[in-house]
């Protein structure tokens, strides 16, 4: 543990782990804020540690495969699976009534969080 390849792999496998524990779906389900940001925290810590691990190749591949991945889901969530316009009505100060009709395979429960994109009102 003497150079930056070994400290920079031993972080990198630590935060893989950490990243692991807190996306098991207990986590998820209970404290989905927390294994979120975790999640993001965790991410950037693992490309930092990957660049000490292996260079700048590595960390460069592994961008530009997740950022083609994220483009490819979302032009298909928003081309293909959910086109649908939304009707938007306010009802207070607070709080705000989104009807949509529910697509195929959109299965949820009551309780759970749905992140939606509101550009305007």
């Amino acid at each position: 543990f003497q150079d930056d390849i070994n400290i920079g792999g031993t972080m990198l496998l630590v935060s893989m782990t950490c990243m692991i524990l807190t996306a098991l779906p207990y986590v998820r389900h209970r404290v989905f804020e927390i294994f979120y940001y975790l999640h993001v925290i965790f991410a950037g810590a693992m490309i930092s540690c990957a660049f000490f691990h292996t260079g700048f190749l590595v960390p460069m591949l592994a961008a530009i495969t997740w950022g083609f991945d994220l483009f490819v889901r979302k032009v298909y969530m928003a081309a293909v699976r959910y086109p649908q316009k939304a009707q938007i009505r306010t009802i207070s100060d607070s709080v705000v009534e989104v009807c949509f009709p529910k697509a195929n395979g959109f299965d949820y429960n009551p309780g759970q969080y749905v992140y939606i994109a509101i550009p305007e009102i």
